[in-house]
């Protein structure tokens, strides 16, 4: 029986890290000599301080005097951002537009505010009326590339991302996501230079480096991409997944033992990380060290017990120790779980 062994490796997509700008934006508009408006840009500076429950008051007392008070209920919706009260800011948002349908900025919040809580459909409209009310504004079509991402339609988000650049060629962020996209649709050389540009523009974002050695990795440059997770790791000495990719970039080398140190250094850093637990025991395998794989794929499994491709190498391991019926239990779970490979052997154990 042909002995078959896979390893599974960790692409990050730059998602999350992404998220974390600031972008949520407050009016400070020059305030009329009013009562309500001089109680609101006292909420704007409170906001400013990050004082947000004050300001929370200020921009409701605001309002309770000027009921139309679009641009206080614009930051209102800003504060429960803030305090994470999603459903309030959504509310406010809508008051703002009531109250002024051709504030593009008030779309733009309400699409924001969307996209926080992962509701991309909705987020994407709301960036395209923003759009469409004059707020032209590169982040706009930043975060509306990153609905069309996460929604999987890569063209689309490509476009947007190039729409964010052309209003700001140093965005790094919309770089980095345009690469990923162009990784998507199988343009490796595309999201290596987009990659590549990202670096340029901020040298200093570790996942950047991460998701452009993944990039080489595809295309089979192993030591290039090495070369990158190295700079991941030393930006960011606790990017357990750089690690964890470096290992496998070193696996693809033949370099067992030192991949094996990076898995094994993954899960100091994250103990609960499946992936690099899989590949120890894909290493281990390698080495012959079929019962320290065993251990390693075990936790693999357990951490994630719809793990097919762990099922399917420990399967590989009990083989080499003439555990023939085990290993055809860990292939039956393999190939019911959409592992292809474990498909054909579990034929031969029948």
């Amino acid at each position: 029986m042909k002995n078959l062994f896979i390893i599974v490796v960790i692409m990050c997509v730059s998602a999350i890290s992404l998220f974390a700008q600031d972008d949520k934006d407050t009016l400070t508009i020059v305030a009329e000599n009013q009562e309500a408006e001089a109680v609101y840009n006292k909420g704007v500076e409170y906001f400013k301080e990050k004082n947000y429950q004050t300001a929370l008051t200020s921009f409701s007392e605001a309002i309770a005097m000027k009921p139309q008070f679009a641009k206080a209920f614009f930051n209102r919706g800003a504060v429960k951002i803030e305090l994470q009260d999603y459903k309030g800011a959504i509310e406010d948002y809508d008051s703002a537009i009531v109250a002024a349908p051709e504030m593009g900025i008030a779309y733009y919040g309400r699409g924001f505010t969307y996209f926080s809580i992962e509701d991309y459909d909705k987020a994407a409209e709301n960036f395209k009326l923003a759009l469409s009310n004059k707020y032209i504004k590169a982040k706009v079509y930043y975060y509306s590339g990153v609905c069309c991402f996460q929604s999987e339609k890569y063209a689309d988000a490509i476009n947007e991302y190039t729409e964010a650049i052309k209003l700001d060629e140093n965005y790094a962020y919309a770089y980095n996501d345009r690469g990923s996209a162009k990784r998507k649709k199988g343009d490796i050389e595309g999201a290596i230079s987009d990659y590549s540009k990202a670096i340029e523009k901020a040298p200093k974002l570790a996942f950047v480096y991460n998701n452009r050695g993944s990039a080489k990795r595809k295309k089979g440059d192993y030591e290039g991409a090495i070369s990158d997770y190295d700079e991941a790791v030393k930006l960011q000495p606790d990017y357990y997944i750089a690690m964890n990719n470096r290992g496998s970039a070193k696996f693809e080398l033949d370099r067992y033992e030192d991949a094996l140190g990076d898995f094994d250094a993954a899960i100091r850093l994250n103990a609960d990380y499946a992936f690099a637990y899989n590949n120890v025991g894909t290493a281990q395998i390698k080495l012959k060290q079929y019962d320290a794989a065993i251990i390693a794929l075990n936790k693999a499994i357990e951490l994630n017990p719809k793990y097919g491709i762990a099922y399917f190498n420990r399967g590989s391991a009990k083989q080499m120790l003439r555990d023939t019926k085990g290993a055809c239990a860990d292939w039956v779970r393999a190939a019911d779980l959409g592992i292809k490979s474990a498909k054909q052997l579990v034929e031969d154990c029948n």
